[in-house]
C-alpha cells in the first residue's frame, strides 16, 4: 500500500512538469560576402586604411552567433532594442552579407533610410567585429538603434555590448563563454 501511495504522489508530481524544451534546430548554413554595388564603387571620405575582408572563418563564427542569438535571444546584450527586427550590420556598415534567414544584412545607409521611412528608431544586432586566433575566435555584438533624420544629430542609442568566445568543434564553431560585456 505504501508503494502504491508513493507512486500516486510521483505521477501527481510529475503531471504539473513542463515539457522539455524544443531541440535547437541545427547551425545555418556558412555566410557569404556579397558587395553591395551601389556603396561598393563609392569610396568613403574616412577610409584611411582599406577594410580587411571576411574570412570563412568570420563569417561561419558569425552564422554561429546569429544561431545562438535565433534559438534565445536573450544571449544578445541589447536591453530590448532590437526588438523582434531581424536587420544586421556587420561593421563598417558599408557592405550587405548573405545571411541565414531570418537575418537581413544592412547598411548604414540603408538603416537610416528605414528610420527616416518610418520616422521610427528600427533596432537592429551590430557586429563589431571578429577575431579568429586558431580554433578561438572572439565576437563583439550589441543592440543598436538607427535614428530618423531630426534625431540623427543624437548619438545613437545604445545599451550593452558583449565579447562572446567561440571555439571550433568538428562540427563548426561553439559558443563557449561571453569574456566581457559592457552597459551604457
Amino acid at each position: 500500500m505504501r508503494t502504491l501511495a508513493i507512486l500516486v504522489l510521483v505521477v501527481a508530481c510529475d503531471a504539473g512538469a513542463k515539457s522539455p524544451p524544443p531541440p535547437i534546430p541545427p547551425p545555418p548554413p556558412p555566410v557569404s560576402v556579397v558587395a553591395d554595388a551601389t556603396l561598393a564603387a563609392a569610396p568613403t571620405a574616412d577610409a584611411a586604411e582599406p577594410e580587411r575582408p571576411l574570412s570563412d572563418d568570420d563569417r561561419q563564427v558569425i552564422a554561429a552567433m546569429l544561431a545562438r542569438y535565433r534559438a534565445n535571444a536573450s544571449t544578445l546584450a541589447d536591453s530590448g532594442l532590437v526588438g523582434t527586427n531581424h536587420y544586421v550590420l556587420v561593421e563598417p556598415g558599408e557592405h550587405t552579407l548573405v545571411l541565414p534567414p531570418p537575418f537581413v544584412s544592412v547598411t548604414w545607409p540603408a538603416l537610416d533610410q528605414e528610420a527616416d521611412r518610418t520616422q521610427q528608431h528600427i533596432g537592429f544586432i551590430r557586429i563589431f567585429g571578429v577575431e579568429v586566433t586558431g580554433n578561438t575566435a572572439l565576437i563583439t555584438t550589441g543592440g543598436y538603434t538607427a535614428l530618423p533624420s531630426p534625431d540623427r544629430d543624437h548619438p545613437r542609442e545604445c545599451c550593452c555590448e558583449s565579447t562572446d568566445r567561440y571555439v571550433r568543434t568538428h562540427t563548426g564553431w561553439r559558443y563557449s563563454k561571453t569574456t566581457s560585456s559592457i552597459c551604457s
